[in-house]
């Protein structure tokens, strides 16, 4: 029977809109900047649902991810974060994992030692290479024992990259919103406003497949 095991991410690094909406006006065709206020929610709000969707921010960013435990070398799991005893990072691409840290058995916090080569001594490897990006123990051990409560292991890494791709679904889907202000269209037939198809298409190849 698979264990799924509970995570959660913490985004660190403050926030920063990828476009401004001054950025954003040519797109829209818009000269003056009295919707400006307006234009920067649209950028924020697009923005979050893209990084949401593809797993991809903009820009690089510190996380912080969040284990009850670390996964067992038994397991595997689909839609977790569970691959035979890897952790795999939620972010991409991921640039540096900074700590490996656990609550041991006692409850004392430990930091574990990252093996920089495959040689080298300690207590994991990790493929920043792969995407999604992943972390396991070093060649021949195990993870270590950790204590019985929520978040037990902490996981910082640092992820996020310009993609122009991405920026340019930003642009479209900002620009869908702005000429679009309502939830529905309303036409022959009263309709949801869908996600656009080309802003879908750029979005599909770039997709973090992996929970």
């Amino acid at each position: 029977m698979l264990t799924r095991v509970h995570h959660s991410l913490k985004t660190i690094t403050a926030y920063v809109a990828p476009l401004t909406a001054a950025q954003l006006r040519p797109h829209l065709r818009v000269d003056l900047d009295v919707e400006d206020a307006l234009d920067d929610e649209y950028i924020a709000a697009a923005a979050q649902w893209i990084e949401g969707i593809v797993g991809r921010p903009f820009a690089a960013r510190q996380y912080q991810l969040r284990l009850d435990d670390f996964p067992s070398l038994e397991e595997k799991g689909s839609g977790s974060l569970i691959r035979k005893g890897q952790i795999v990072l939620p972010r991409a691409p991921v640039t540096a994992v900074g700590a490996v840290k656990h609550y041991d058995a006692e409850g004392a916090e430990q930091t574990l030692v990252n093996q920089a080569t495959p040689d080298a001594v300690g207590d994991y490897w990790v493929d920043i290479f792969s995407e999604p990006a992943i972390i396991e123990p070093a060649y021949g051990t195990c993870w270590p024992e950790t204590r019985g409560i929520s978040g037990a292991v902490l996981v910082e890494f640092t992820a996020g990259a310009a993609d122009p791709a991405l920026l340019q679904a930003l642009r479209l889907l900002a620009a869908t919103w702005y000429d679009n202000r309502e939830a529905i269209l309303v036409g022959e037939r009263v309709k949801e406003m869908p996600a656009p198809a080309n802003v879908m298409a750029l979005l599909a190849p770039r997709t973090l497949w992996a929970f």
